[in-house]
């Protein structure tokens, strides 16, 4: 019986199932699952964003987990209520199950268990990155704050001694967020007194303004990185400048650019870039993309803007992309192993050698996402599509601005590219006609496409609609997530019919799109578009 089967393998179908749907599917049908199925939802509970009360309800069952010594070195600190200190005995001991950690969101959680348990004043009750009206007028040499500060020392080492005890091969990273104050990284300048010497660092984002000797101590603990993501503020930071040179090599790199200078952090990362699998080029500036093209190892190319809309329009002013940025990337030497390209920007692409790097990928590409606002080279605007049809057999997600004219090569896309799953299809010109293309899209549409979306420029009839849906229908197409954007704006009660009778015949996709219809009103046809 399944309920019977060994631990080995019930770890290997669990590990296969999201951790949202693992809990209710399995914690309920025997001791066995819900044991086997508990120690993989706690792998790396607090890496995760959640609400204040999830924190808190985290903490207190690690602190349940903790040796009575902790507990009572807490408990002596004036930090904790008595029953959570007491020696109250959990059915797992969850914190051994840790098996990756992210330092920050520990610490924060921790500060948040400790504000509201040590009986400090309301007023330091949330200090840190909590509350930042909280950090007005406050006195760094105010005893009480002093003390405040000792308490969430000694309560984070505590934490972390626990999970590094059971967890010995416990992985880190450290996700460095907006520096509010000059003491909030203090829990970052004592972790080599926690944490093995020459430990492996999984992944670090931080800031080119982040104080130069928080670096230093991450040195002096960490002697490997995978990841590296870098904000370029308005410093060239020696620590960091350091701290990458001592690192052997990097397999991922996400750079948010500037137009400030930062040549020592330049000069450290042109010796490790060769190693790169994955690279992340955000916004536009000084820093040198030239310095990436003998990257012949890389799997994953991004290229994309500032993802919060005020920051990129402050940005915008004074930090555009470079003509032909894409430049680098152009050499057939490089770039054979590419199987995901994502270059989403708004501003000007040269098609030209977008197409080259395409064409360089040998076949490899599994995704393409691509946007832009205007083409530097329109007569070569043909190239890119032609690029996708007669190199792109393995595509399985594309995204794609057209205009009126290019819009004609969707059909020829789908023929080639027979694994497509997801297409984005966005449009360069104000309204875009399509009637006539739907016979031909209903013609050569794979049955693995299940999420076909057309942005709010496109257009459809009635009559060409139904061909559509009809012809899908008769290929046996089924659950298609059909999204037309702003669809409430054109869309007839001929067209809402056509939609719910396939709706109803399994066509499109019932679950996805029950939103469609509030009465008549559509909501983004019906969706919100996912960019």
């Amino acid at each position: 019986m399944v309920y019977r089967l060994p631990p080995e393998v019930l770890q290997k179908i669990f590990c296969n199932i999201n951790d949202c749907d693992l809990y209710p599917c399995v914690l309920l049908v025997n001791r066995q699952w819900c044991a086997n199925a508990v120690s993989l939802i706690w792998r790396e509970t607090l890496n995760k964003p959640m609400g204040i009360p999830s924190y808190y309800k985290l903490i207190q069952i690690y602190v349940a987990c903790m040796p009575n010594g902790s507990k009572t070195l807490l408990k002596n600190a004036g930090i904790g209520p008595t029953t959570s200190l007491s020696n109250t005995v959990t059915l797992f001991n969850y914190a051994s199950f840790l098996r990756k950690i992210e330092l920050t969101s520990i610490y924060e959680a921790a500060t948040l268990w400790v504000s509201a348990n040590s009986g400090s004043n309301s007023r330091l009750k949330r200090l840190g990155r909590f509350d930042l009206d909280s950090l007005d007028n406050v006195n760094g040499n105010d005893p009480e704050i002093q003390k405040y500060e000792q308490m969430q020392e000694l309560f984070y080492r505590e934490l972390l001694k626990l999970f590094i005890s059971l967890c010995p091969s416990l992985r880190y990273s450290i996700i460095i967020r907006n520096v509010i104050w000059k003491g909030e990284l203090q829990y970052l300048r004592n972790i080599s007194d926690i944490i093995p010497t020459s430990s492996h660092l999984d992944k670090l984002g931080c800031y080119t303004s982040c104080p130069s000797d928080i670096f230093e101590y991450l040195g002096s603990t960490f002697s490997s990185l995978d990841q590296l993501d870098i904000d370029c503020r308005y410093d060239d930071n020696d620590g960091l400048a350091s701290f990458i040179d001592k690192v052997d090599s990097l397999q991922s790199l996400t750079i948010k650019r500037t137009d400030n200078c930062i040549p020592k952090i330049i000069k450290a990362l042109r010796d490790k870039v060769k190693s790169l699998s994955c690279l992340h080029i955000m916004n536009g500036g000084l820093f040198p993309l030239d310095m990436f093209s003998h990257c012949q190892n890389l799997k994953s190319l991004k290229i994309t803007e500032e993802p919060d809309r005020i920051w990129r329009d402050l940005r915008r002013e004074f930090e555009e992309f470079e003509e032909n940025f894409l430049e680098p990337f152009i050499k057939s030497s490089a770039f054979k192993q590419l199987t995901i390209i994502q270059i989403e920007i708004d501003d000007t692409i040269n098609i030209f050698q977008l197409a080259t790097i395409i064409r360089n990928t040998n076949g490899r590409l599994l995704e393409l996402l691509l946007k832009w606002i205007y083409e530097d080279d329109t007569d070569n605007e043909n190239l890119l599509y032609l690029a996708i049809i007669e190199n792109c057999p393995r595509l399985v997600k594309l995204k794609i601005p057209t205009t009126s004219e290019t819009i004609r090569h969707l059909p020829s896309i789908f023929r080639s590219c027979t694994q497509l799953e997801k297409v984005d299809v966005l449009g360069l010109e104000f309204k875009i006609e399509i009637s006539e293309l739907m016979a031909l899209l209903g013609q050569t549409i794979s049955s693995k496409l299940n999420s076909l979306h057309f942005d709010s420029c496109f257009r459809v009839t009635t009559d060409s609609l139904n061909v559509f849906l009809e012809l899908c229908c008769q290929r046996s197409i089924s659950c298609l997530d059909l999204v037309f954007q702003k669809a409430e704006d054109w869309f007839s009660c001929e067209q809402t019919h056509l939609i719910h009778h396939h709706m109803e015949l399994g066509t499109l996709n019932v679950t996805s799109n029950m939103c469609w219809f509030n009465e008549i009103e559509f909501h983004d046809i019906f969706g919100v578009w996912p960019y």
